[in-house]
């Protein structure tokens, strides 16, 4: 999937910057996109009706749930070395 960022996005693995032209996973693209920091370049990467782009919201939000709860899970085996 293509896509473009709008705002610069760094994480643990990797830093995008803005007006950078990129081909990343779907997964990657669409959760960019949700969350604002990129927009697709191509047509067919697009979410093709609102109920496909409501599922994929969930998912993102579900996804992030379980990444919040997998850190504070590392934070707190951190904490009790």
């Amino acid at each position: 999937m293509k896509i473009k960022m709008l705002e610069n996005c760094v994480g643990n693995r990797f830093s995008y910057t803005k007006g950078a032209t990129l081909t990343v996973t779907d997964k990657v693209g669409k959760d960019l996109v949700k969350a604002g920091y990129a927009e697709f370049l191509d047509k067919k990467s697009q979410p093709a009706d609102e109920e496909t782009e409501q599922t994929q919201t969930a998912q993102v939000k579900a996804e992030m749930t379980e990444t919040e709860a997998e850190s504070k899970s590392a934070q707190k085996a951190g904490k009790a070395k």
